[in-house]
């Protein structure tokens, strides 16, 4: 059988090759290598893209969290509720700032964070909400707006995984404070290396980070706070302009997939399909996720057939050493549950119809003896 790949970049970079060289001529050839004028456009184009007033280029989507945090005023003596079914990523921002992350449970039926759980899990010292959008779907925002507004609280979204998700129409950013994103390689939208941002409509927000992320300078040698060096390099953007115009072509790759692997796998016992908050065009796939009864043998069983499939995530946080070793032990049932049955299968731009295919009648056939 063909080999298919879990993801295959070098397919969409071969497709815009000339596009990329001609990037790097260009940063090279105006030597504009931190910031400057390339990240500058792309920062309106990805602003314009979410329909957000601002975007603030950042050196990844981990920095991205971080800042937005610390440019709110969040550390030491504050907590901030998000979800342990998602990267460690998202909890280490919000460690890093000085803050206590309250890890909260996710629905059964979509593995997203649990709006119900969040409320219950708000005290005196909660300053914030960051609910993750995970694998391309976005948390049940109207909800968690209004949890958040009503105990006068932020609510940040972690859209590294959602680019170009709406819920109800609207896009990441449009609930909240602020939405970040990664451009991490693999990522719907990536760049040739580490790169993130944040959108908000927030003037004074973005006015902070864009200092913050500079070590604080207000202008050149003159230095208003102590910040942190956590911008975006001008080759990365450069990459990403070029990338953006292919976003919403490549994404269009995925729902196709995604239907195909919808439409065929839906009757396999022992095989469940996560729920949709609306429909396929909502959701960006990131990742198409499956639920398993046997998921390792499973995943042995696609191997051994030539179709490469991953787990996101195997571990989740609050079973993570470095979280029992800081914080302890805790039970969070629906996210451990996840975290034994999740399995993740090929998708990315420009996956073929065909390679779906292969990928169902894979599927069924290992199914049987299991």
């Amino acid at each position: 059988m063909e080999q298919i790949p879990f993801v295959d970049l070098t397919r969409i970079h071969t497709e815009i090759e000339e596009e990329l060289i001609d990037a790097f001529k260009a940063v090279t050839d105006a030597n504009s290598f931190i910031q400057g004028k390339f990240m500058e456009e792309f920062e309106r184009e990805w602003a314009e893209y979410n329909k957000a007033r601002f975007c603030v280029g950042c050196s990844s989507g981990t920095t991205a969290l971080e800042l937005t945090l610390k440019a709110l005023g969040i550390g030491r003596g504050d907590e901030v509720i998000t979800a342990s079914n998602t990267f460690f990523a998202t909890v280490e921002a919000i460690h890093n700032t000085g803050a206590v992350p309250i890890l909260v449970d996710a629905k059964r039926e979509d593995g997203l964070i649990d709006p119900l759980k969040v409320e219950e899990g708000i005290t005196e010292k909660t300053r914030a909400i960051v609910p993750v959008h995970l694998y391309g779907q976005m948390a049940d925002m109207a909800a968690l707006k209004e949890i958040a507004e009503k105990h006068n609280i932020f609510l940040i979204e972690d859209a590294a995984q959602a680019h170009g998700a709406t819920f109800l129409g609207r896009p990441p950013g449009s609930y909240s404070k602020a939405a970040t994103f990664s451009f991490y390689p693999g990522k719907n939208l990536g760049a040739l290396g580490d790169a993130g941002a944040v959108v908000t409509n927030d003037e004074k927000l973005a006015f902070r980070m864009k200092s913050l992320r500079d070590h604080g300078r207000q202008e050149k040698y003159l230095h208003g706070e102590f910040g942190f060096n956590m911008r975006m390099d001008g080759m990365q953007a450069a990459f990403l302009l070029k990338k953006l115009e292919k976003l919403d072509v490549w994404n269009n790759d995925r729902k196709i997939a995604a239907r195909i692997y919808r439409e065929n796998l839906k009757d396999i016992k022992g095989l469940n399909l996560p729920s949709l908050n609306e429909d396929l065009e909502s959701h960006s796939f990131h990742l198409f996720v499956v639920l398993v009864e046997k998921r390792d043998q499973l995943l042995s069983a696609l191997k051994e057939r030539g179709v490469s499939a991953g787990i996101h995530y195997p571990v989740p946080c609050h079973k993570q050493p470095a979280w029992e070793k800081r914080y302890g032990k805790m039970h969070l049932p629906v996210t451990e549950w996840w975290a034994d049955s999740c399995l993740s299968l090929p998708i990315f731009g420009g996956i073929l119809e065909k390679e779906a295919l292969a990928v169902c009648e894979a599927v069924r056939d290992a199914a049987k003896s299991l």
